[in-house]
């Protein structure tokens, strides 16, 4: 993972600016540990944005990440970490994996908050 990005995501994820949320990159305004770095992605690119799939009915929570394919095809992130995001940031998994577990098992189990799963990443990745 590339150094710069990883202290970016792990600052995020700790300096408690993000609501954890689980099951998907984000609801609302809760996020995933990785709708936390796609977000940070966007910010740092001006690539990618959120959007309500139902632009109908403000009531629906999930809100897809979506981004340009490097062909110009846009495509729709949900749970797995986009190509572009993960290319960015210099990883090789839609989901990386610390100590056994993917980051969204970690993340979705219960027992990990976004400063531990922080410093599983500034350890592991």
């Amino acid at each position: 993972m590339k150094t710069e990005v990883k202290k970016k995501w792990v600052n995020a994820l700790m300096n408690g600016g993000y609501v954890q949320g689980k099951g998907q990159l984000r609801q609302q305004n809760q996020y995933c540990c990785l709708g936390v770095l796609c977000d940070i992605y966007k910010e740092n690119t001006g690539k990618g944005e959120w959007i309500n799939p139902n632009s109908m009915d403000d009531r629906v929570s999930l809100r897809e990440f979506r981004y340009e394919n490097p062909d110009g095809e846009i495509s729709k992130a949900v749970a797995l970490l986009p190509k572009p995001v993960r290319e960015w940031a210099g990883l090789e998994s839609s989901q990386p994996s610390i100590l056994g577990m993917t980051l969204p098992e970690l993340n979705d189990d219960n027992k990990h908050d976004f400063t531990d799963i922080a410093s599983l990443i500034r350890e592991e990745l």
